[in-house]
């Protein structure tokens, strides 16, 4: 299964239409492909295998999560909580400003800053998956629009966030792709 923008942003009203029944707000981060299409304008990427996500409270997010799932078919991983394995305590976030997530008044969104993002995609690239590239993908996209020019500087954002981590070598592999297109493009 795989999911759109516009999928997100329908299951966001239901998950907020669902909170307010229950009285509660409810915290959710966005990580990976779902917050590329949302917060990052990632217009070449159109869909995202699954919505990585951290939201709280736990139990009533996985209560209200499972709901949703059967009311709209989804599999049980529709929401994926796995991304936990790639966070790091002290990570950026900000609370999202986006005119159309900021309709959903029992739900308080937020998203990994840029430089926590290439982290985070540093970390999960060294694992290829069955030919899936989608880790060295969105970091090439994101290498391109933040403006980063090496690995060292890559190097340096990733200690940031993890230390005693070096960059794995597919991921310097594509970020050099990103550096010699825009080398050529400023000769």
């Amino acid at each position: 299964m795989s999911f759109t923008r516009d999928d997100i942003i329908y299951l966001l009203r239901r998950l907020s239409t669902l909170a307010k029944a229950d009285g509660v707000t409810l915290e959710v981060a966005f990580y990976g492909g779902s917050c590329l299409l949302l917060a990052y304008d990632y217009q070449d990427r159109q869909l995202t295998k699954d919505i990585d996500a951290i939201i709280r409270p736990v139990e009533v997010a996985k209560a209200l999560t499972q709901k949703i799932g059967l009311e709209e078919d989804l599999p049980d991983d529709w929401l994926d909580t796995g991304v936990r394995q790639f966070l790091s305590p002290v990570g950026d976030t900000y609370v999202s400003k986006l005119p159309e997530l900021k309709s959903f008044p029992n739900l308080k969104i937020s998203f990994p800053t840029a430089d926590y993002l290439i982290a985070m995609k540093l970390r999960s690239s060294v694992r290829a998956r069955f030919g899936y590239e989608g880790d060295l993908t969105d970091l090439r996209f994101l290498a391109r629009k933040t403006g980063l020019r090496t690995v060292d500087e890559a190097q340096a954002i990733l200690d940031r966030f993890f230390d005693d981590e070096v960059v794995p070598l597919r991921a310097a592999e594509a970020l050099k792709e990103v550096f010699d297109e825009n080398s050529k493009k400023t000769r």
